[in-house]
């Protein structure tokens, strides 16, 4: 029987089976969002007409591969126009000095002495403050005891937000702008105005998130509360500071941010365990498949785990990455693979393309690249002893992981250990 070509062409331009074909689409991806913050609205929709009308003759060609890449140029350049559309608020154009209150969204302990927190729903009789949609500002620890939901009243020195110091340094203000802010600056005093008053799901899970990693640090003591409390809830404010100076000269400081060998971790073990527990009821596995029901479970866990983590961007990339994977099982396709990783790129991408210029968007694909194709090298060189076997793969994936992330590192923290 003759298959039809026309379908024939839909299909491998919908399912690309080779997955370095999505890679390259995925690296057109990345490059149309790095390329929008160069171009004019006018030159930006010029770009987009005519790699369209490339697009067309391409496609009558058959040349699939090159029509998709050029489609995720396209796609790359207006997410990216449209995340700028969606954080479109005031920002402040000149140091204030004046009062304000509103609601505290996120509290992050930025050393033993600095408080830090993002206000929402700013209220102040200085209209130049009262149109800005998030303000940040710093206050000493021990002058304010309050919770995410708290409203909170303030006498605050704002300014606008700083641009990089010089050409070529990561530009902070774009990230801040985009996550809603408007100003930043420090405080003179604070005091509590109105204990819990945003209860929304969203402010009461976050508050939930700090006060439980409070109680666990109270409950195990300093350091290793903290610790708990930063790989449970991705809570890092009970780390004492001499311990995160270790952590960071170490070079382990990535293990404190909830990411990928977190998720990973969580995830295989539900699998495991789930699966183990179908093995000692045999009359089960007849009447349920223990592998998809594990993978569910496994990716229902792993949602509960990002939703308690707080939804860092490592978190957020890793669960999609597991999800990929999980579903990769459930569809009885292999997990681990380049094309998956692609595929976490676009899910992620597509929704919010400043993820390209976070670090940890950039560490966790870079090093995750660098395992997968590690992989492939152990497949094909590995040692047939088995031990040998796992302490090449050990070796390898964490020297090529190491290698593949020293110039992140260098370009965002200024330093990296060998």
């Amino acid at each position: 029987m003759l298959k039809n070509p026309d379908m024939a062409a839909l299909s491998d331009a919908f399912i690309l089976a080779d997955s370095h074909k999505l890679v390259w689409a995925a690296v057109c991806l990345v490059s149309g969002c790095v390329l929008h913050e160069s171009l004019s609205p006018s030159v930006l929709t010029i770009i987009i007409v005519v790699i369209g009308l490339c697009c067309g003759p391409s496609a009558l060609r058959r040349q699939l591969t090159l029509c998709f890449c050029l489609f995720a140029v396209i796609a790359g350049l207006i997410s990216s126009e449209a995340e700028i559309r969606r954080a479109d608020h005031i920002m402040l154009a000149e140091p204030v000095t004046a009062e304000l209150s509103g609601i505290v969204q996120t509290k992050i302990v930025r050393s033993s002495e600095r408080l830090s927190l993002t206000l929402k729903d700013i209220s102040s009789s200085e209209p130049r403050l009262a149109a800005l949609h998030k303000v940040r500002f710093s206050i000493a620890a021990d002058a304010l005891s309050v919770l995410p939901g708290d409203k909170v009243r303030a006498r605050v020195r704002l300014f606008p937000l700083s641009p990089p110091a010089f050409a070529g340094r990561p530009d902070y203000a774009r990230n801040q702008f985009l996550s809603g802010l408007s100003a930043t600056g420090f405080a003179y005093q604070a005091g509590l105005a109105e204990a819990q008053a945003d209860k929304s799901w969203s402010m009461r899970l976050n508050r939930w998130r700090h006060q439980f990693a409070a109680d666990l640090n109270a409950y195990m003591g300093p350091p290793y509360g903290g610790l708990a409390a930063a790989l449970l809830v991705g809570v890092r404010d009970h780390i004492p500071a001499p311990v995160y100076d270790s952590f960071r000269a170490s070079g382990l400081a990535h293990l404190l941010a909830i990411s990928g060998l977190h998720m990973g971790l969580f995830c295989l073990s539900v699998l495991m365990v789930i699966r183990a527990g179908f093995a000692c009821f045999p009359r089960l596995c007849q009447r349920w498949s223990p592998r998809r029901f594990a993978a569910v479970m496994a990716l229902l866990c792993g949602f509960f785990y990002l939703l308690i983590s707080g939804g860092p961007v490592s978190a957020i990339r890793a669960f999609v990455m597991a999800m990929i994977i999980l579903l990769a099982v459930l569809a009885d396709r292999p997990a681990l693979t380049l094309r998956n990783l692609a595929l976490a790129a676009f899910c992620l991408l597509l929704v919010s393309p400043s993820f390209v210029y976070a670090a940890g968007f950039q560490l966790s694909f870079v090093a995750s690249f660098a395992i997968i194709a590690g992989l492939e090298i152990i497949s094909t060189h590995s040692p047939a002893n088995r031990v040998l076997h796992y302490v090449f793969f050990v070796l390898l994936t964490s020297a090529l992981a190491g290698m593949v992330t020293i110039p992140f590192i260098a370009y965002h923290f200024g330093q990296f250990t060998l």
